[in-house]
């Protein structure tokens, strides 16, 4: 999702949440000035935009804000998957299948082809 997307799937949670009225006027605000990125193509996440509104100067003055969007965002982490050791690859099971050759290798190998 594009950024005015993003702030309008916030709105809709925080509203969803019943959060203060200063919070809906502050993302209602932030939202106008993203309305050129309407048709942007360039999609970002939920927790890039969530961390963006937490260093707004709108945000950062009012406590109330403040503390909705932070626990928005604690949410956010909180329903993300936590990383297992088995998921992640094993990083030494590539060399064994593909060995790194040296410079000098290609070298005698180019030379070998040459008549």
């Amino acid at each position: 999702m594009n950024v005015y997307d993003q702030l309008h799937e916030i709105r809709d949670e925080l509203e969803r949440r019943g959060a203060n009225v200063d919070t809906i006027t502050v993302i209602d605000r932030i939202i106008d000035q993203a309305e050129a990125e309407r048709d942007n193509p360039l999609s970002i996440t939920q927790a890039m935009m969530l961390r963006h509104l937490l260093r707004q100067r709108d945000v950062l003055n009012n406590e109330s804000v403040y503390t909705d969007v932070l626990a928005l965002a604690g949410d956010l982490d909180e329903r993300r998957p936590q990383r297992r050791d088995e998921d992640v690859p094993d990083a030494t099971a590539d060399r064994d299948t593909r060995p790194q050759h040296t410079r000098g290798f290609y070298k005698k190998q180019k030379d070998k082809q040459r008549p």
